[in-house]
């Protein structure tokens, strides 16, 4: 670990509890850094983060581990006679085991990151050498905090509702009758145009 500062120029795996390797060789590193936009309108006035995501990173690795390494290069780690099948093995093992581990590269140190996925290709002309791709994507950790309230208070809320009284069972009042006699000679008043007020007539 206290070589890090020195190896900026190589790609480095820090893997928790393991011992830290490099590989011969790296072809090409690919960063990937992306948020997801809404395309749906945004109000005025909203604050244009709160519809903005920010995906996981993402780094692509094309590397080369040879069983006859440069002098000047190659992880001591990947011991043996066949360093290819140790390197392998040990990339494989890092992804199957779904721990985050730290990669540092020439641009960037990644923290959290997980191998996805891991391909590799060998002819007849390269059975000595393990010519490799490794997609890595970082695994975004969050901590959930407990906030526990006080018990309520004893006593009615205001969200309850007032018990029902009961009182009792009530009687319709009747009608009252209507004078038909009365009713009548008023309404023929009314029709001959006269000042008629029909509400101290009608029920």
């Amino acid at each position: 670990m206290a070589e890090e500062d020195d190896k900026l120029e190589r790609t480095w795996v820090f893997s928790g509890g393991q011992p830290a390797f490099d590989f011969d060789a790296i072809i090409r590193e690919s960063h990937e850094s992306e948020i997801s936009i809404t395309e749906n309108p945004i109000e005025g006035g909203s604050p244009a983060h709160d519809h903005a995501v920010i995906l996981p990173k993402r780094l692509e690795i094309e590397g080369r581990v040879s069983d006859t390494p440069l002098p000047s290069g190659g992880a001591a780690v990947f011991a043996g006679d066949r360093r290819s099948v140790t390197a392998f093995e040990m990339m494989v093992n890092l992804q199957e085991s779904r721990k985050v581990f730290t990669v540092l590269t020439g641009l960037r140190r990644y923290t959290n990151m997980m191998l996805k996925i891991l391909r590799t290709v060998q002819e007849a002309g390269t059975a000595e050498v393990l010519d490799f791709t490794a997609t890595l994507q970082e695994v975004r950790i969050v901590n959930t905090e407990i906030v526990t309230f006080p018990p309520r208070r004893p006593g009615k809320t205001k969200r309850q509702a007032d018990k029902k009284t009961d009182g009792g069972e009530k009687k319709a009042e009747a009608p009252k009758p209507v004078d038909r006699t009365s009713l009548l000679r008023k309404l023929s008043e009314y029709v001959s145009g006269g000042d008629v007020d029909l509400g101290s007539v009608l029920p």
